[in-house]
């Protein structure tokens, strides 16, 4: 397998998901993790899980979120 960055399962892009993220809209979109960038419209849920940050997607997906960016999503937003 190459580098690159899954997007949402269609293919492969041989770029960085830091370039990916910085030609995304911010007010749109959050990089939750090294390896995850999401549309802010679609996070139902923000929580900790088994004492370890999480994003509850809608569909039912569910991703980590690093310790640095949890800090700082908790201090955006009203987060349990």
């Amino acid at each position: 397998m190459t580098d690159g960055v899954h997007i949402s399962q269609l293919g492969l892009v041989t770029t960085t998901l830091k370039r990916v993220e910085a030609q995304l809209p911010p007010a749109y979109f959050l990089r939750l993790h090294r390896r995850y960038v999401v549309n802010r419209q679609f996070i139902e849920q923000a929580k900790l899980t088994f004492g370890k940050p999480m994003v509850h997607l809608v569909g039912g997906m569910h991703l980590p979120i690093s310790h640095r960016r949890w800090m700082v999503l908790r201090s955006q937003f009203t987060l349990r």
